[in-house]
C-alpha cells in the first residue's frame, strides 16, 4: 500500500516519534504527515524531524486524544489541508499510563485511562469524522505501547482489554 497521507497521534516521543521518522524516511514517503502531541513542551524532537526532512510536509497538531474538542479541531486541520484526498494511514499511538496499586486506583484516574486508551481510538475513527473516511486504500492502526509490562499494569488492563 502506498501511503500518501498519514496521521500519527502521540507522535512527540517513543513509538509515535519513531513512526514519524520512519515514514518520512521511506523511499517513497508520504506527501503529508500529520503528527500530534499533547504538550507543547515535548515537541523538540518532532520539530527537528520536521526541519530536516525533505519531500514530506510534517504538520504538527496539538491534540489530546481524550478531548473530543481537540479531535474535532485536528479533523478540521486535516480536512482543510487534504480537501477531498482523505488519509491513507491513521496510526493511533496516544495513550496514558500511571502506575498505582489496585487498592489506590481512583475513579477519576480509571475514567481518565479509559477515556484516553479506549474511547480515544474510537473518537479518532468515527465514521462521521470526514478526514478519516477511507479513500481508496486505508489502514487504521491502534498501537499498544511496547514499553509496557502487561503483567503488572492494572489500569491499562481495563482499557486495553489485556489480562494481568
Amino acid at each position: 500500500m502506498e501511503v500518501k497521507t498519514a496521521f500519527v497521534s502521540g507522535a512527540n516521543r517513543g513509538i509515535g516519534l519513531e513512526m514519524v521518522k520512519q515514514l518520512a524516511n521511506l523511499p517513497m514517503p508520504p506527501e503529508i504527515i500529520f503528527a500530534t502531541y499533547r504538550d507543547k513542551k515535548s515537541i523538540k524532537n518532532l520539530e527537528q524531524i520536521q526541519n530536516e526532512v525533505k519531500g514530506t510536509e510534517i504538520i504538527l497538531i496539538q491534540m489530546d486524544v481524550s478531548n473530543s474538542t481537540d479531535i474535532k479541531a485536528a479533523g478540521k486541520i486535516v480536512s482543510d489541508k487534504l480537501m477531498d484526498k482523505g488519509l491513507n494511514l491513521l496510526m493511533n499511538n496516544a495513550g496514558i499510563y500511571k502506575e498505582e496499586k489496585l487498592s489506590e486506583i481512583t475513579e477519576e484516574n480509571l475514567l481518565n485511562h479509559f477515556s484516553t486508551n479506549a474511547m480515544g481510538p474510537i473518537l479518532l475513527f468515527q465514521p462521521n469524522f470526514k478526514p478519516f473516511r477511507p479513500h481508496n486504500s486505508f489502514l487504521f492502526m491502534n498501537l499498544l505501547r511496547a514499553s509496557i509490562k502487561l503483567s503488572v499494569e492494572r489500569d491499562i488492563n481495563s482499557s486495553k482489554c489485556t489480562a494481568p
